[in-house]
C-alpha cells in the first residue's frame, strides 16, 4: 500500500466507493485498479480507521474533483481520469499533470514491462515526480524522432532516457528525425535495424505515456520548425483537431485525410487501440477537442487533466 498519504487517502476513498456503494468485489476492485486483492482489503480496513468508512461511504465529495472524475469516466468510457488543480502558472499545472502520472504509474508497473512515451512539456514533467518506484526489466522506448528546434529536454529520446533513470530500467534511442521529407527516405529509413528494434518495441508496449497536441499558435509542435504558416493552415482547413506524435487526427480520430502524417518517423497510432494502458497526460482550455478526438480514436483510455479542461469536457459530453 503506498505510504503517499495524498495517494492514499484518494485510494480508500475510491476503493470505498466501489466495494460499499457499488457493490463491487474486492476481486473486481483489484482487477479494475491493477492491484492485489490483499491490497484492496488494506485499503479498506485504512477507510474505516481513518472515518472514510463507517457503515457507508461517508462522503464521496471529500477529495476534490472526485465526482468529476468518475463522471469523465462514464461519460468517455475511461479506465481511469485524474484531475489536478488548475493554477495560474501553466508550468506549475503541468508539473501536478506529471506529479500524478508518476504516482499513477508506480501503481500499474509490472516488471517487464514496455513503456512508450512521446515528446512534449506535460510529458517531460513525469521523471522529476518519480518516487522510488523501482521494478526490474522495464524498457522504455520513444515513440517518436527527434523534434527539430525544440529544447532537448522535450525530446521523447530524452524522456525516454530520463524515465529509465527514474523508474529503473533500460531505454532504446530512436536516432531518427521527427518528420521525413519524403516518404521513400523514410522507408530507407525504417530498414535500419537500430530504427526497426525501437518500433517492435513499441509495438508490444504494455503503457504508452502520451502528451496530446493542439494546432494552436503556441503548441509545442510550431516550435519544431517542421510545420510552415501554409501547412498549419491546412491542417485547419482539413479539420485536424489534434495530434499524438505528430500525427494528426480530426474530431473522429481520424488520421487518413491528412498527407504528411505518412511522412512522420513514430509508431502507428493503430498500436495504440491495442495498448493495455494508452495514458493522455495534457491539459489546457484549448486541449478538450484534441482530447475527445483521441479519445474518439481509441488512442488513450487513461485520462490525467487539470479542472479547466475537465470542465469543459464535461459540458462538451452534456450538450
Amino acid at each position: 500500500m503506498k505510504k503517499n498519504i495524498i495517494e492514499d487517502e484518494r485510494m480508500m476513498l475510491r476503493v470505498s466507493d466501489m466495494y460499499y456503494n457499488k457493490n463491487m468485489s474486492q476481486q473486481d476492485i483489484a482487477n479494475k485498479l491493477s492491484i492485489s486483492r490483499p491490497t484492496i482489503s488494506k485499503l479498506l480496513s485504512a477507510a474505516r480507521e481513518h472515518g472514510i468508512v463507517t457503515i457507508t461511504v461517508s462522503d464521496t465529495n471529500g477529495r476534490k474533483y472526485f465526482q468529476l472524475e468518475q463522471l469523465l469516466e462514464e461519460k468517455y468510457d475511461l479506465k481511469e481520469v485524474f484531475i489536478v488543480e488548475t493554477l495560474e502558472d501553466t508550468a506549475e499545472t503541468k508539473a501536478l499533470m506529471g506529479k500524478a502520472a508518476a504516482q499513477y504509474l508506480s501503481r500499474i508497473i509490472r516488471d517487464g514491462d514496455v513503456i512508450g512515451v512521446t515528446m512534449g512539456t506535460t510529458v517531460a514533467q513525469i521523471a522529476p515526480h518519480a518516487n522510488n518506484s523501482y521494478h526490474s526489466n522495464l524498457t522504455f522506448v520513444p515513440l517518436i524522432g527527434g523534434i527539430g528546434t525544440v529544447a532537448t529536454e522535450l525530446h521523447s529520446n530524452y524522456i525516454a532516457e530520463s524515465m529509465a533513470r527514474a523508474f529503473g530500467g533500460i531505454y532504446y534511442p530512436l536516432h531518427a528525425p521527427a518528420m521525413i521529407s519524403r516518404k521513400n527516405t523514410k522507408i530507407e529509413l525504417m530498414k535500419e535495424n537500430s530504427i526497426q528494434r525501437v518500433f517492435k518495441k513499441a509495438k508490444r508496449m504494455d503503457i504508452a505515456i502520451l502528451g496530446i497536441g493542439a494546432p494552436t499558435s503556441n503548441s509545442t509542435i510550431i516550435k519544431t520548425g517542421y510545420f510552415t504558416p501554409e501547412m498549419f493552415e491546412e491542417i485547419r482547413e482539413q479539420k485536424m483537431c489534434g495530434d499524438i506524435c505528430m500525427v494528426f487526427y480530426d474530431e473522429n480520430g481520424n488520421i487518413d485525410k491528412f498527407e504528411y502524417n505518412e511522412k512522420m518517423m513514430s509508431i502507428d497510432l493503430g498500436v495504440l487501440k491495442n495498448t493495455k494502458y494508452s495514458i493522455g497526460v495534457c491539459g489546457g482550455v484549448d486541449k478538450p477537442v484534441a482530447i475527445s478526438g483521441a479519445i474518439n480514436g481509441g488512442y488513450i483510455n487513461v485520462l490525467i487533466t487539470d479542472y479547466d479542461c475537465a470542465q469543459i469536457l464535461d459540458r462538451m459530453k452534456s450538450e
